[in-house]
């Protein structure tokens, strides 16, 4: 065979094996089928390639205290970092699935092809769970990563201190990496595998991502991440197999923004309503969010963002707080809020008017359906 011949073989080859995958243990895909590709950033790809649990692949058991080895193939290993994550979401649709990461895995081409042993934390509680493993591939520049993830079905055995999951903090994946790139400049959240960021030990490596769940974990490489926001410290329940009270844990970060598809009647007022609890927006907000050019038009089947006001949140979290000081501190603050409102009657009217929603005309009830109907 002639050395062009060679030349054109090697390039379709490695134009057919494309990137990498997980492979241990067998994920949604059944480990079949080519599944290498990138995926969209903060996209539902980006969660999970497949929405749902696949009924062909069996649980893969793991038991909250011991090691698990997972096993990723790279067939263009680049340089990058990888991350595991759980969530006991499994029902619910990728968008509204909250994560919680137990593990970093910086270089993870390193390891290519290779068992990679990781501890599961002892705290976890029992039942059914999602892994999902991610990469980000930094070989075209710290702007310009390339994102890669892979979920995979588990049943969990409790832990000796499992917690309650309630008691974790989580977030939707959606949300929990940062953008490389404002405006065509990068924003360094991601480092120069070339430069300054080659090695662990250089003073310019980070890795990036959230924080385990807990945070000043020793496992996994967890401390890499520590200082990033979010995280707890999670001290473990009462080893009743994780029905019991939790560990003392961070409670949640703000909410992030949720993704949400447009269905038959919906207004943006009925979707601010609905998301009310947790997002804490109105219908302005998230016509502005999602720069419609009129907040009086949405489509069946038009994928919205909705918003996080994450200053009503942290007024919620403020409340919340003050409502827990015992009886002699609250007639302190009562005696001071008083003489306040007595000093300040107009400062507080200014504050009120200004946090009070923008009057505005409602949406029509009537969502436009495209094709659906002529004038």
């Amino acid at each position: 065979m002639h050395a062009r011949s060679y030349l054109l073989l090697a390039t379709l080859v490695s134009t057919a094996e494309g990137h990498g995958a997980l492979t241990v243990p067998t994920t949604r895909r059944g480990n079949t089928g080519y599944e290498n590709d990138p995926v969209a950033f903060d996209s539902e790809a980006w969660v999970c390639r497949h929405a749902v649990r696949n009924p062909d692949v069996p649980l893969f058991e793991i038991e909250a205290g011991q090691k698990t080895q997972i096993t990723w193939s790279f067939s263009a290993a680049h340089v990058g970092d990888c991350a595991v994550f759980l969530s006991y979401d499994v029902t619910k649709p990728l968008a509204e699935q909250r994560y919680f990461k137990i593990a970093n895995l910086p270089k993870c081409k390193d390891q290519n092809r290779l068992p990679v042993d990781i501890d599961m934390p002892d705290w976890l509680p029992g039942g059914e769970a999602i892994l999902r493993w991610d990469w980000y591939g930094l070989h075209q520049g710290a702007g310009n990563p390339e994102f890669y993830s892979q979920c995979a079905d588990l049943n969990v055995k409790p832990g000796p201190r499992a917690v309650t999951t309630e008691s974790i903090v989580k977030y939707p994946i959606i949300g929990a990496y940062p953008e490389a790139k404002v405006g065509g400049q990068s924003t360094g959240a991601y480092r120069n595998a070339f430069g300054s960021g080659k090695n662990l030990d250089d003073p310019g490596f980070i890795m990036t991502g959230p924080p385990c769940a807990d945070k000043d974990s020793p496992l996994n490489n967890c401390d890499l991440t520590k200082t990033a926001e979010g995280g707890g410290a999670i001290d473990g329940g009462d080893g009743d197999g994780g029905d019991g009270g939790g560990g003392d844990t961070a409670e949640p970060p703000a909410c992030s923004p949720i993704l949400y598809t447009v269905q038959m009647g919906d207004t943006l007022t009925s979707i601010a309503d609905a998301n009310s609890l947790t997002q804490q927006v109105d219908w302005i907000q998230i016509c502005s969010a999602n720069t419609l050019p009129d907040c009086n038009v949405i489509e069946v089947g038009q994928e919205l963002t909705i918003p996080c006001d994450v200053n009503l949140s942290a007024q919620l979290e403020a409340d919340d707080s003050d409502g827990g000081s015992d009886g002699g501190s609250g007639g302190v603050i009562a005696g001071v809020v008083i003489t306040l409102l007595l000093a300040g009657a107009l400062i507080a009217f200014a504050i009120w008017r200004y946090k009070k929603p923008a009057a505005a005309p409602p949406p029509p009830k009537q969502v436009v359906e495209v094709g659906a109907f002529t004038a």
